[in-house]
């Protein structure tokens, strides 16, 4: 019991100092702030990996083994400029792909999964600002055609 309240206690302080700010953070800046979040891993993200292209530039990955940080990691999403939002998918039972754009070549992904599923946040940054948009609007072309089929 004491573990849940403490849980509880550190994810409210998280989102309560998360609103208090009230400074937009960088791509860079976020994925320091998940990096440091309990039980991330962090390490290097070679491009063709899990289905990226490897023209996106150099990435790095920090990854949890479940969602259990979602709170903390929505709390500094709503922190980034709304206009670098690229891509959203979410799914019905709350699960969400996001890539989010800053300048012309630094690219966040964000995948937050559901229960036990994984956590993971990739930034890649130096990559080419026609690759990085072409990467981009195939994804949404993607997810577009596949909700005009559902």
């Amino acid at each position: 019991m004491r573990k849940v309240i403490f849980m509880l206690v550190v994810t409210l302080a998280g989102i309560f100092a998360a609103f208090a700010t009230d400074k937009n953070l960088t791509l860079d800046e976020l994925f320091d702030k998940v990096s440091h979040i309990d039980r991330f891993e962090v390490m290097d993200f070679n491009g063709g990996d899990m289905g990226f292209p490897d023209n996106l530039g150099k990435g790095v990955l920090a990854i949890h083994p479940n969602a259990e940080p979602r709170e903390e990691i929505v709390a500094l999403l709503n922190q980034i400029p709304r206009e670098s939002l690229v891509y959203d998918n979410t799914d019905e039972e709350g699960r969400f792909d996001r890539f989010f754009k800053e300048g012309d070549s630094t690219l966040l992904y964000v995948h937050v999964g559901h229960g036990s599923g994984d956590t993971a946040v990739i930034l890649f940054k130096g990559g080419k600002a026609e690759d990085v948009n072409d990467f981009i609007s195939r994804i949404n072309r993607e997810l577009s055609e596949l909700n005009s089929e559902e």
